[in-house]
Formats: structure tokens, C-alpha cells, sequence
């Protein structure tokens, strides 16, 4: 079993992210679906991507930190 198996269903997610520009003169479409619940959320920026997933993984210390380090350590 690996390390990725051991982790609780309810702290495990998945999504689908959709990113695409229909032509060069329009601003790119962002779309996250969450794979377990069919959830759809629309971005108009990376950044607030970013700052939702950020918000979905900070640990109640309020840190990444230590998530970020598990992920890059299940990697190698």
C-alpha cells in the first residue's frame, strides 16, 4: 500500500481543471470541477485559482507547508 492509499476519504479531492482561450484576443476560461461531487467553480484568473486551492488545503494551523513537503516527498 502506498502512501497515497492511507490518506482518509474525507481529506482526499480531486479535480478536473479545464483552462482554454477561444482565440488570442480573449481572456483565458478557467473551470475546476471537483471529480467526487461534479461541483463546477469558474475562475476569471490564475490567481484566483490559486487562492481557492489554497483555501481548500490550509491545514487548521494555517499552513501548506508541511502538505507541500508530503506531496514533493511521495514524488521521489
Amino acid at each position: 500500500m502506498n502512501e497515497l492509499t492511507k490518506v482518509c476519504v474525507s481529506e482526499y479531492q480531486s479535480y478536473l481543471l479545464r483552462i482554454w482561450r477561444p482565440c488570442s484576443t480573449v481572456s483565458w476560461r478557467i473551470i475546476l470541477e471537483q471529480i467526487q461531487t461534479g461541483e463546477r467553480r469558474v475562475f476569471t484568473t490564475v490567481h484566483e485559482l490559486y487562492r481557492y486551492l489554497e483555501e481548500m488545503t490550509v491545514s487548521e494551523s494555517g499552513s501548506v507547508r508541511q502538505w507541500e513537503a508530503e506531496v514533493q516527498d511521495l514524488a521521489l
